[in-house]
């Protein structure tokens, strides 16, 4: 053989082509070995790796008798913080040939200790971002009285449900008025709560009760709470609404609850109000409208209406009392209830509203590049508590998704290193983050307590460095008087298991927040997030794990060691059906994971609604009137429901804050059903590409290792998952087959 054959494709650290932002201390280096086609008997037979910075050579390998090609640790000097090495691999082959390549790789800040960031702050919302339709965990509470200390009044919740509000969005064919009304009844002495649940099931009625208890203590089960002496003052009702199950307290005395007695003993439940049942169904109510209700004849006096989160910092995220509500703008109720005297005054009456409020949390600010040295290079520090999209005058900062990913926040913080040196300019260089819950926050799992799993709040961690030629150094990082918050963003809503809501007709905010020119002078001031102490608890009272308590330690900061998230492929919609009037089910012929792109032609204000679902319902006796028809009960806790505000004319929708498990798109709400071209589905995955193929000379075979393929893509992104719906990284599904997979992708 006449001089050498063989090449290095590629060098890799720590698996990665020159990766920037690296804290592992001895980071490994491999390479891909090819040869010319028809060459055969070639393999690497010695290596060698050099490494320098500068002019500093900090390890030299020496010439090493080995076939090793793969994971080979750096053994040479203590890298340092924020620097740029040189890699070079020299590879002989058994004939005597000889193959050279180069790379890089840049360290991170070396540092896991908060201190590492300079000063910069976590910084977040001033407000909570609530979306009612979508909250299914939370506390509402009234403080009330009625005038004489008799008649009917309470609280309402889970109002215009729109899932109920329409035949084709709901299993049960329910289309009509629909909410949850506590009432507190005191008629000649006897005090009582009427719980009512009107439109969720056919059996329900506004004229008679859903469930009926007297107010007493629930577990004493004789101490009264209203009494003829007490019965005019004011008195607290709170509901807890545990996903698809309530407990009621009057002046905070537990009075309406369940004792449910099993196998594994008897617990302590609330009471269940999804006419579906209380665990791994879809779950009702959400929050939705909330109001007041006073019965016939009654006239009752309310100080307020609040809602706050049940998991712990427990935060208030909806006040309305007369004066206003708690981001100091006028109640919701203002133009429907009259005051009397500082009260809500309601009469004969139940009158609901909508308390959403702010969409998803915007930050910005402007950073200053000076004009009289010459920039030689810029680095973005970045993670978040929940998941951010970065600008920088305009322009994305990566086409990586759902960064920086999931971990065990408590005890470790992923980061993120940009190299930004190219989107810099002289003078001012604006910047914009926006940020969602991500793993963080909101619906977690299919356990629904688990909601507001590590925090009720997002927030986000960067700082800037600039390094000028002259060897002098400027760090920018977040804090809450350079950077300012924005909360009536286009992305209203957006949470993994219940979808994004999009308002494109604010989308111009979005597009530009990020240029220096924006002018942010009505934007508020950020604040300062923390972290608070979370007690573990059990789901499963008398067996099962206890869910760990988290904040217990300061988290160590790490440099991204997570599996990036890409679209990897791309499907449109094969058939197009339309099942009601108006109804378009698309079928992409193949389940997915991640996000559609469709291209819609409406007027402006059209609200859209697109729904997700795996399988149809079958042609069975137990399914009559739904047959093909999207079957949404294997969703469980997962709404997987977007919503689509159009800004008119032709446009495309693409979430992206969140993604899916599905074949199937339900498109309604439009007057011009989209053509299959105009619906494409974009696959998020971690795995961008497979070592191998199977490939016979029998379909159903071709088809399994197909199948394969699939599951690995779409149950891997970010983390390995047991499926798409959940979302969940469960541990042993994960050990099972992380051989596997890191042997058939690059997934790392």
């Amino acid at each position: 053989m006449g001089g050498y054959q063989m090449k290095i494709e590629r060098i890799l650290i720590e698996d990665q082509m020159a990766p920037i932002g690296l804290d592992e201390k001895k980071p490994a280096f491999s390479w891909l070995l090819t040869a010319e086609e028809g060459e055969q008997n070639l393999m690497q037979s010695a290596c060698r790796i050099v490494v320098r910075t500068g002019e500093d050579t900090v390890w030299d390998s020496g010439k090493m008798e080995t076939g090793v090609s793969t994971g080979i640790g750096y053994e040479g000097e203590a890298l340092q913080p924020c620097t740029k090495y040189e890699v070079k691999a020299e590879v002989w082959d058994n004939h005597g040939g000889k193959a050279e390549a180069e790379s890089s790789f840049e360290t991170g800040l070396m540092d896991s200790l908060y201190a590492a960031w300079e000063g910069a702050e976590w910084i977040g919302a001033p407000h909570a971002t609530v979306c009612a339709e979508n909250r299914g965990v939370f506390t509402i509470e009234s403080e009330f009285r009625m005038e004489g200390g008799k008649g009917e009044a309470g609280i309402v919740f889970g109002a215009n449900d729109f899932r109920l509000n329409d035949h084709t969005k709901n299993e049960l064919g329910m289309e009509g008025e629909n909410y949850i009304r506590y009432a507190v009844c005191l008629e000649d002495g006897d005090a009582r709560l009427a719980i009512y649940r009107v439109g969720y099931a056919p059996e329900d009625t506004a004229e008679k009760p859903f469930a009926v208890t007297k107010l007493v203590n629930w577990k004493e089960k004789t101490q009264e709470i209203l009494t003829p002496e007490n019965a005019d003052a004011f008195h607290k009702l709170t509901v807890e609404v545990d996903g698809n199950v309530a407990y009621a307290y009057v002046d905070g005395i537990l009075v309406d609850a369940i004792e449910e007695h099993g196998f594994f003993g008897t617990k302590v439940s609330g009471r269940q109000l999804n006419p579906r049942g209380n665990n791994d169904v879809l779950p009702y109510p959400r929050l939705n409208e909330i109001g007041f209700y006073a019965g016939k004849g009654t006239t009752g006096y309310f100080k307020n209406l609040t809602v706050r989160n049940v998991r712990k910092p427990s935060a208030e995220i909806v006040r309305e009392t007369p004066e206003g509500r708690l981001d100091g703008g006028k109640s919701i109720f203002a133009d429907q209830i009259p005051v009397e005297n500082g009260y809500f005054k309601v009469e004969d009456s139940q009158i609901t509203a909508d308390p959403s409020h702010h969409s998803i949390p915007m930050l910005r600010s402007c950073i200053s590049c000076q004009k009289e040295k010459k920039l030689a290079s810029a680095r973005l520090y970045i993670t978040a508590r929940g998941i951010y999209d970065c600008r920088i005058n305009g322009q994305e900062i990566t086409e990586d998704l759902l960064r920086p990913g999931l971990t065990q926040y408590d005890h470790r913080m992923n980061y993120q290193t940009y190299d930004i040196t190219g989107l810099m300019k002289p003078g001012r260089n604006g910047i914009g983050v926006a940020l969602a819950s991500g793993w963080w926050s909101e619906a977690q799992t299919f356990v629904v307590k688990n909601f507001n799993y590590f925090g009720d709040k997002e927030s986000l961690l960067a700082k800037v460095v600039m390094k000028y030629e002259d060897g002098s150094r400027e760090v920018f990082g977040t804090n809450t008087e350079d950077w300012k918050y924005f909360g009536e963003g286009p992305y209203l809503f957006s949470s993994y298991f219940a979808g994004e809501q999009y308002d494109a007709r604010r989308a111009e905010v979005y597009e530009t927040y990020s240029l220096p020119e924006f002018d942010d002078s009505t934007w508020e001031k950020p604040v300062v997030v923390d972290t608070v102490m979370i007690e573990e608890f059990c789901t499963m009272p008398g067996f099962g794990r206890s869910w760990p308590a988290v904040h217990e330690q300061k988290p160590e900061y790490i440099g991204e060691y997570d599996a990036p998230v890409r679209i990897v492929d791309r499907r449109t919609a094969k058939t197009r059906k339309e099942l009601f009037p108006g109804v378009y089910l698309y079928d992409l012929e193949q389940e997915m994971a991640g996000v559609p792109r469709i291209t819609l032609h409406e007027k402006a204000g059209t609200k859209i609604i697109i729904r997700y679902a795996e399988v149809l319902y079958p042609d069975l006796p137990e399914y009559a009137g739904k047959e093909g028809t999207m079957m949404l009960e294997n969703y469980r806790d997962a709404t997987s429901t977007d919503v689509y505000i159009c800004r008119g004319g032709e446009e495309v929708f693409q979430p992206k804050f969140t993604f899916h498990g599905y074949r199937y798109i339900e498109i309604s709400g439009v007057e011009h059903a989209p053509e299959l071209e105009e619906v494409e589905s974009l696959q998020y995955s971690s795995v961008t590409e497979f070592h191998g193929s199977l490939t016979s000379s029998h379909k159903l075979l071709n088809r399994f290792a197909e199948n394969v393929s699939w599951s690995q893509k779409c149950n891997f992104i970010n983390i390995p998952t047991d499926c798409r719906r959940e979302m969940s990284a469960w541990a042993g599904r994960a050990i099972r087959i992380f051989s596997a997979i890191r042997r058939s992708t690059t997934a790392a």
